[in-house]
């Protein structure tokens, strides 16, 4: 096919001898590649030409800008904006040890039909053609007197077979190299791409124009409730079912990849609006029979539709993930990412960064809500609340920090700081209020398991003055995750004479699954199963998790106390102590040291 007059330029690579070279001499590109061109050009009549040749490389310049149509002599690692399709390969070289392939890239300005023809004149030229132009470039062709061309043509020839039998032999170890990257990009758990995978698609199979019609869907498989009661073989399992049935809606322009412990993407082809609710749906049925069979797990998707200027893959894993984690919070099927949800990440982000400064200015404030004895209902101890007085966004609640932080990773720099003031206060109630207030301070698992925490909590009660028991550390959530270290730590608490409170008991099965084997003092029940004590069935479960705490010699403590009728069943039931609005609201510390002193001045009198 003639293609006479039309223009390809060309972006080289002015130093990469003999394949591709700058010629100062004559100014131009020489080397294997050129000459292969040149003669690309005669057979189909192109005009070839090399962009502004030089000694300074610019082909990501000009691939960026769109400025030509080939980019020459690129290494199989190279990637350049701006490319369509896969790289043609050129030749395969033994480097330094190594097997190298070169490529030619074709970027999104060049003809339709350029790809084709470059393919089939690539393919009918070989790799022994290809070798003997290597040898012939780095021969560089001088002239030679005549009665030596005998011995350069034999030289030559076989110079050449050398050559070719390097190249079938780096032809071998490339397949060997092509099977090792397709391992390195392959997630063994699944057999789907992994993140690596994704990295390698995401610029080269997904161009700039057709970046819209694409939208990121994130499913995050929420599978720790069945790893915690049936082991990590169920959840693998649970993750295996779940990569077949996305690989079954995975359509042929999309691209899928596990990228995450449980979470895939898939960046999916579509027209959007309904046809992409009703793929979702689609899937989303299947994946919900996976969960049905395998019970205690689930499955939520996050959508990110894309946009020209989207070029970091990792802003568009950050929000679509955002968004499925977001769903997972809310228990949706699936949420889209919006500009508020834009707004409360980058609203995080700040927290963040403030959280140094607000630690050092104080601005984190001391509440205590007081428990109540269940049989007398006198005031027993209180419970540890953190406030944070924003400069910039007035009072803020712990669900609107506390979250932020332990997604963070910031968690335990608010835990000690919350720690260290409780020490505090019950120092100051020292030798005056009876010696039975006790205040307990919420932990979270991961502050609770780190390797230091018993040498930093012997450190902060150093030179304090209260009763050791009398400071109670509880431990939010489960006390599965790091679970030999959590239990180590706790025994080390309460061989420092602190006392140990299970938060948030009966909340799942793992709560009865651990209690045996916990060093626990005590347990504080859901507020769920408090919720629903004034029901026959709520009733007799609390009556049951009452006698086994009691059982195993464990104090229970009940969360969210709203009304006379839960606290009389919960009386009736013999909990040790209640808290909640049906008997304190959460007070300043100041506020709370004045009430527990003059309670400490009536009962002297």
């Amino acid at each position: 096919m003639s293609r006479e007059g039309a223009v390809i330029l060309v972006a080289g690579s002015p130093d990469n001898y003999p394949l591709e070279y700058y010629d100062r001499g004559s100014g131009t590109y020489q080397g294997v590649v050129p000459r292969l061109l040149s003669r690309f050009a005669e057979e189909t009549g192109y005009d070839i030409q090399y962009y502004s040749p030089g000694e300074e490389d610019q082909r990501a310049h000009l691939a960026r800008n769109r400025q030509v149509d080939l980019i020459s002599a690129c290494s199989e690692d190279e990637r350049f904006l701006h490319t369509q399709g896969e790289p043609i390969e050129i030749l395969t070289v033994e480097r330094g040890g190594e097997t190298v392939t070169y490529q030619l890239w074709l970027t999104q300005a060049a003809p339709s039909a350029l790809r084709q023809e470059l393919s089939d004149f690539m393919a009918g030229v070989g790799q022994q053609q290809t070798a003997g132009l290597l040898v012939d470039a780095a021969a560089g062709r001088a002239p030679v007197p005549r009665w030596q061309e005998s011995l350069t043509a034999g030289l030559g020839i076989a110079a050449a077979l050398l050559a070719v039998i390097a190249v079938l032999l780096a032809r071998a170890c490339l397949r060997q190299r092509r099977r090792g990257k397709k391992d390195r990009e392959t997630d063994p758990l699944t057999g789907l791409g992994n993140e690596r995978f994704l990295r390698s698609r995401y610029l080269s199979v997904i161009s700039e124009e057709s970046r819209v019609l694409y939208t990121a869907v994130y499913f995050y498989a929420d599978a720790e409730q069945l790893e915690k009661v049936r082991g990590p073989q169920d959840k693998e399992e649970m993750l295996r079912r779940t990569a077949a049935v996305l690989r079954r809606y995975a359509g042929e322009h999309d691209v899928l990849a596990r990228v995450a412990d449980a979470g895939f993407l898939l960046l999916r082809r579509t027209a959007g609006g309904e046809e992409l609710r009703q793929w979702l749906s689609m899937a989303q049925a299947s994946l919900d029979e996976v969960c049905r069979e395998l019970r205690m797990c689930r499955v939520t998707a996050g959508l990110y539709a894309l946009r020209e200027r989207d070029w970091e893959l990792d802003d568009v894993l950050a929000r679509s993930g955002q968004a499925a984690a977001q769903a997972a919070r809310e228990g949706k099927p699936y949420l889209e990412y919006t500009d508020a949800m834009h707004s409360r990440v980058q609203e995080e982000k700040r927290f963040c960064a403030e959280l140094p400064r607000a630690l050092e200015r104080g601005e984190f404030l001391l509440y205590i809500q007081f428990y109540v004895d269940a049989g007398s209902l006198a005031v027993a101890g209180g419970e540890a609340l953190a406030r944070w007085q924003h400069p910039e966004k007035g009072f803020l609640t712990p669900w609107r920090f506390i979250p932020v932080f332990e997604r963070a990773d910031l968690i335990d720099r608010l835990d000690f700081y919350m720690l260290e003031r409780c020490a505090d206060f019950l120092d100051r109630l020292h030798g005056h209020v009876q010696t039975g207030f006790f205040l307990s301070c919420n932990l979270s698992r991961k502050t609770f398991a780190a390797e230091d925490f018993p040498d930093r909590c012997r450190r902060l009660l150093e030179g304090r003055r209260f009763a050791r028991d009398l400071l109670v550390l509880e431990l939010t959530g489960g006390a599965d995750a790091d679970g030999d270290r959590i239990r180590r730590n706790a025994r080390q608490m309460q061989d420092m004479g602190l006392r140990v409170l299970l938060d948030d008991f009966g909340k799942d099965l793992t709560s009865f699954a651990e209690l045996a084997g916990f060093p626990a003092d005590g347990v504080k029940l859901n507020r769920g199963l408090v919720a629903g004590a004034e029901t026959p069935r709520g009733k007799a479960l609390l009556d049951s998790i009452i006698r086994i705490g009691h059982d195993l010699d464990l104090a229970v403590l009940a969360d969210g106390v709203e009304n006379r009728a839960q606290s009389d069943i919960l009386r009736r039931l013999c909990c040790d102590a209640m808290q909640g609005y049906a008997f304190f609201r959460p007070l300043p510390e100041w506020e709370a040291r004045r009430q527990l002193l003059e309670a400490g001045e009536r009962n002297e009198r």
